[in-house]
């Protein structure tokens, strides 16, 4: 048994399926429970061939069902992304997938900062 986190980039569930539990990845270090059904990885290729988000989704539902019934990984929790942050630091922006981007960054001085706790 393994207990492991898993942070994605964006919201597609290609990003969560393919890494995780693609024959493909079989003998990566994404995949590591080696769980391989040739069934399921056709299902996660039809999605690619597709822009119609209906199409897309019923795929992925259909993963999903073969994973739930299979359960070759079990869902534990979502975990909360938490960050602490300075009130003087100004200009980082954190994107809702856990990047963050220190490009126009800069510090301010304390005198000039109001604290509101």
């Amino acid at each position: 048994m393994i207990l492991d986190g898993w942070l994605i980039k964006n919201n597609d569930p290609d990003r969560v399926f393919r890494p995780l539990l693609s024959c493909q990845k079989k003998n990566f270090d994404t995949n590591w429970n080696t769980w391989c059904n040739q069934y399921f990885d056709n299902i996660l290729n039809k999605p690619l061939t597709h822009q119609n988000i209906r199409f897309r989704t019923n795929y992925y539902y259909q993963a999903q069902l073969l994973v739930n019934t299979e359960l070759p990984i079990l869902t534990l929790a979502y975990s909360l992304h938490v960050e602490a942050y300075r009130h003087n630091i100004i200009s980082l922006l954190n994107s809702s997938c856990g990047n963050s981007y220190f490009a126009n960054v800069y510090h301010e001085k304390s005198s000039n900062i109001i604290y509101n706790y």
